[in-house]
């Protein structure tokens, strides 16, 4: 009986710990619905974040091996804010913050935000406050941009000169190579067969170097 008891105990705690690594994940869950996710957000005293992302991106698969994977974003940005991501090159329709339906490229190009990986942020009424393109390099950048939106930072400084100030330059020069190679290689234009010129190609190449340099085994 004993024993019985033991186990069951066990086997509870698994499932709770099952649970709140579920929840912990940043930008696990996919959506086509962003005003069902402001409704959820809001439920839980927390702002909606949204990455945008293309299903073959070097930078986006990197951040999902490495950043999204820090215990210290899962701690600090995820409290901070219900997470979902919008793959850009995704078929069928989005419906928006505000209700509105559209698809994923022209929601994301009318924000300014058509490049993959890029974060939209919107507070717990659906209204728009920030957009970053760029990769980041790690769980501390990730925090810092979460507190950068929070804060309204952005009415003062661009989060460049914010993480430069609160971060090493190991981080930083990571994120500027994360947005290198976003520049060069993961707008959506380009991924609707529109020709890249080769100095963008050589810039990629670069940029992949970089950011393979900062985040070893990211690229491979």
């Amino acid at each position: 009986m004993g024993c019985f008891r033991l186990l069951s105990a066990i086997a509870v705690c698994m499932i709770l710990l099952a649970s709140a690594n579920a929840q912990a994940a940043l930008f696990a869950k996919a959506s086509t619905d962003l005003a069902a996710e402001i409704v959820s957000a809001r439920n839980s005293s927390r702002s909606l974040a949204v990455m945008l992302v293309l299903k073959d991106c070097p930078p986006c698969l990197a951040m999902k091996r490495t950043t999204l994977k820090d215990p210290r974003a899962q701690a600090d940005f995820g409290q901070r804010f219900r997470t979902v991501t919008v793959s850009l090159d995704a078929p069928g329709t989005l419906i928006g913050p505000n209700g509105e339906t559209t698809s994923a490229t022209d929601w994301a190009q009318k924000l300014g935000a058509a490049a993959a990986p890029s974060f939209v942020f919107f507070d717990r009424d659906g209204q728009f406050t920030y957009r970053h393109v760029g990769a980041l390099g790690n769980g501390e950048a990730l925090n810092l941009l979460g507190r950068f939106v929070e804060s309204g930072g952005f009415d003062q400084e661009p989060f460049s000169e914010y993480l430069r100030r609160h971060s090493h330059a190991p981080q930083l020069a990571a994120v500027d190579a994360g947005a290198r190679l976003d520049r060069a290689t993961a707008d959506v234009t380009s991924r609707l067969n529109q020709k890249i010129p080769t100095s963008q190609f050589e810039e990629a190449e670069g940029a992949i170097e970089d950011l393979d340099l900062f985040l070893p085994g990211a690229v491979s």
